[in-house]
């Protein structure tokens, strides 16, 4: 990691909240030289599946010869993970030299607008060190919502939207047609948009009216993509995916949950049309390469086998439904052990009445964040969904939740947040370590 110092400096900027609008991103990215402007870029908004699609797409990006960037958030373990170049983080000291140099542009670029936010800071840097290195195309994933989003200042090579749910309604509205309107802003006039799959008329209808408006090309997912039912394989962690197309034949997808069959999907449209738009043949065992070989850690992972324990970064009702539906191909008819910690700006009782079904033991446990709701107030909610549950800490949740799986021959799941998520796998590290 790099310096104590240097990330308490950036981390105290969260104090600040969330501030929507470019103003102050666009100041501080022009005392910074641009650095945007210096490479090639995909921007990815959505309200689900925006990280995994990135991390599929980039990892075909970077197996069919490119060198590339990734910028997701937030991070799992280490702050470094948001920003990779050709698949791993920047190093400590790389980032250290980046964090200052962002933090001497925003005292400049604050003489004419408010300081820089946490996320427009991070943007920043992540924007700098794919300038620095020379990448050839960067994967941006949006931080929330995309006509305001901090990364919406690029000028892609192709958007890509994933699924549009409830989320953030705080800042993105409160009907999925305002949030739609909100991630359409990312679609770029004359340059072509990927669309996943829409469940909403309304929601398509919004897109589709930004695109023209745009005189942007759309790639609407269910129309020119066609996907088999795939095969899920917990002990070899990984989703046999029997189709893709006729070109890349049968692929195994190192992620869980069928939920990752669309994503990739997606992730092989937005390919498609990043080498369309570099005018170069994307041949096909370069596809089939970055499917196999992409990592995305925290989403249906496989962290032991015996009891099985699954970490999933679920945390809104949609996240849930996806979780849910993984459980019961992988555990069919059996109820598991669940340790539940939530932020309070989600909607954590409509997730609990969604995985109530597979839940036959709980544990409450506190997300390590400001905006986390306390475990005695996540045991209260559970209590008011007709859950049993206690209040633990999370070494103690797991423990508890271990033991009852084991007693049950069943599953143990952490879900409710990616800060859990984090949380677990730090957990999972240190026991690896003593073992």
């Amino acid at each position: 990691m790099a310096t104590f110092e240097a990330l308490d400096r950036l981390f105290i900027r969260t104090n600040a909240g969330i501030k929507p609008g470019t103003e102050a991103i666009v100041a501080l990215l022009d005392a910074l030289g641009n650095p945007q402007s210096e490479f090639l870029s995909v921007h990815v908004a959505g309200t689900n599946g925006k990280g995994s699609v990135s991390a599929i797409l980039e990892s075909i990006l970077r197996a069919a010869g490119l060198k590339t960037g990734l910028y997701t958030s937030p991070h799992l373990v280490h702050f470094n993970e948001r920003f990779k170049i050709s698949g791993h983080p920047v190093s400590d000291a790389f980032l250290e030299e980046l964090i200052e140099r962002v933090e001497v542009a925003d005292e400049h670029a604050a003489k004419s607008e408010r300081p820089g936010t946490f996320f427009e800071l991070s943007t920043a840097i992540a924007f700098s060190a794919f300038a620095d290195i020379q990448a050839q195309v960067a994967v941006i994933e949006t931080g929330l919502g995309g006509r305001w989003d901090a990364t919406n200042v690029i000028n892609p090579l192709v958007s890509v939207i994933t699924p549009i749910a409830y989320d953030h309604t705080e800042f993105l509205g409160d009907s999925l047609k305002a949030i739609a309107g909100e991630k359409a802003g990312i679609i770029k006039p004359g340059r072509p948009v990927v669309i996943a799959d829409q469940p909403d008329a309304q929601v398509r209808d919004v897109l589709a009216a930004e695109a023209e408006a745009c005189e942007a090309p759309v790639i609407w997912q269910d129309q020119a993509i066609s996907l088999a039912r795939s095969k899920q394989d917990i002990n070899g962690q990984t989703l046999l995916v029997e189709t893709v197309n006729e070109s890349y034949g049968t692929c195994r997808l190192p992620l869980l949950g069928e939920h990752q069959v669309q994503n990739l999907g997606t992730a092989v449209l937005a390919a498609e049309a990043v080498f369309q738009q570099l005018g170069l043949d994307l041949e096909p065992e370069a596809v089939k390469q970055g499917i196999t070989s992409v990592a995305w850690p925290g989403r249906c992972e496989v962290l032991r086998r015996d009891p099985p324990l699954l970490v999933d970064g679920a945390h809104n009702p949609a996240g849930a439904s996806s979780l849910l539906s993984t459980l019961e191909a992988l555990f069919p008819g059996k109820k598991g052990a669940f340790v539940f910690g939530f932020l309070s700006d989600k909607d954590p009782v409509a997730m609990i009445d969604i995985l109530a079904e597979r839940v036959g033991f709980a544990v409450a446990t506190a997300v390590d964040s400001p905006r986390a709701i306390c475990a005695e107030d996540t045991r209260n909610l559970l209590n008011t969904c007709q859950i049993k549950a206690e209040a633990c800490s999370l070494e103690e949740s797991i423990a508890r939740a271990v033991a009852w799986a084991e007693a049950n021959d069943s599953f143990v799941c952490i879900t409710g947040s990616l800060y859990l998520v984090g949380a677990a796998l730090e957990w999972h590290d240190e026991q690896e370590e003593q073992e």
